[in-house]
């Protein structure tokens, strides 16, 4: 009994908070000139894929202000920030009466009228069949790295290519975990599988170094030791410039599926870099194809490709055509540059709705 009023008493205490919240928005001070958007978050979870779009939202210069249920609020500040819900609220503000939205972001079942909304979609076998539409953003940077701004911060690419084919990522036991899920709904490979079925067919062309500095070593001698080899780094993490350096210096990225459905962080990452993408089939992207692309199905092919790769020179035409081709993907229609342009349009546009699809999950109730 005790306990439940504590919980109750504290509820209480964080929807007060936001009310007062709620009341100082409505008298501050309006900012003139400024690209105003919202996100409606009825019917909506505040997790990591709200994060991205926030994120996305932000560096792409408008500024955003979120609208949501007092219970929500409680809700998500009850225990505390998880996964990454500290930018938002560093990022957005509060709704406030008045603002000239240009477009509002929200869940399909919102009883709002906007003039102008975009709406979530997160059932990834259902839009696996439109990722041709406008705003396909499945998954981007991982919330770190655009939280930092890295596609302006990081330079996109080095001076040479040192690592014919590369795979950077964590590789524990939670990839296996949702197994049957992957292979029954999408029809992939977990991550696992594929690391072990490289490991096992090109053994002698492995390098998979236990430290960073083993690592290093191996990419800074003066031998190109690592310009015919498959580098797995998933011993340990690669993080910060030594992550990004890995990458521009890679001809080509081996990928994978997330822990749970065919997108992970490292995919748009490795693109941003020009790394070319070995990559199965069913993980599909606007734009990605076999001019820009290595893309196979099932492991005979991959086989194959990796087979013709280690003995391809790693500065061939062929690789730097595709190289070329990659950045113009990224560019095209994944950059913050490529964003701004499709919201711009979609404001300017007659059309009352455009879907936004994303990774799941981003809709409250599945």
């Amino acid at each position: 009994m005790i306990t439940r009023l504590k919980i109750s008493a504290k509820k209480a205490r964080l929807m007060l908070q936001f009310m007062l919240i709620r009341i100082k928005a409505r008298f501050s001070k309006s900012d003139p000139g400024r690209d105003c958007v919202l996100i409606d978050l009825s019917g909506l979870s505040i997790n990591r894929r709200v994060v991205q779009v926030t994120l996305q939202l932000v560096n792409a210069g408008y500024t955003v202000y979120y609208r949501m249920p007092s219970r929500l609020y409680a809700q998500t500040m009850y225990d505390g920030f998880y996964d990454y819900q500290q930018f938002f609220f560093e990022r957005a503000r509060c709704y406030r009466p008045g603002v000239n939205y240009l477009a509002v972001f929200c869940s399909e079942n919102n009883p709002r009228h906007y003039p102008k909304k975009i709406v979530f979609f997160d059932d990834i076998p259902g839009f696996c069949d439109r990722y041709s539409e406008e705003f396909f953003f499945p998954i981007l940077f991982h919330p770190l790295k655009m939280a930092r701004d890295s596609e302006r911060t990081v330079p996109d690419r080095a001076s040479e290519r040192k690592i014919k084919i590369i795979f950077i990522g964590n590789n524990s036991g939670v990839y296996s975990d949702n197994e049957q899920d992957v292979h029954q709904t999408y029809g992939l490979k977990t991550r696992n599988e594929i690391i072990a079925f490289l490991c096992s067919r090109f053994d002698g062309q492995i390098f998979r170094p236990d430290s960073i500095e083993a690592f290093k070593a191996a990419l800074n001698d003066d031998k190109d030791t690592l310009k015919d080899k498959i580098v797995i780094i998933d011993r340990f993490r690669l993080g910060g410039d030594d992550y990004w350096d890995a990458l521009r210096k890679s001809a080509c990225f081996i990928w994978t599926c997330g822990v749970f459905q065919p997108y992970c962080h490292n995919q748009m990452e490795s693109i941003y870099t020009g790394t070319i993408p070995i990559a199965e089939r069913r993980i599909v992207y606007p734009g990605l194809g076999d001019e820009n692309a290595f893309l196979y199905s099932g492991f005979e092919e991959l086989e194959a490709i990796v087979e013709k790769l280690l003995h391809t020179d790693i500065d061939s035409a062929e690789l730097s055509q595709k190289e070329e081709q990659v950045r113009k993907l990224f560019r095209e229609h994944f950059s913050t540059e490529a964003f701004r342009q499709k919201t711009d349009r979609f404001i300017r546009s007659d059309k009352q709705k455009e879907t936004y699809y994303i990774c799941s999950h981003i809709n409250a109730q599945q």
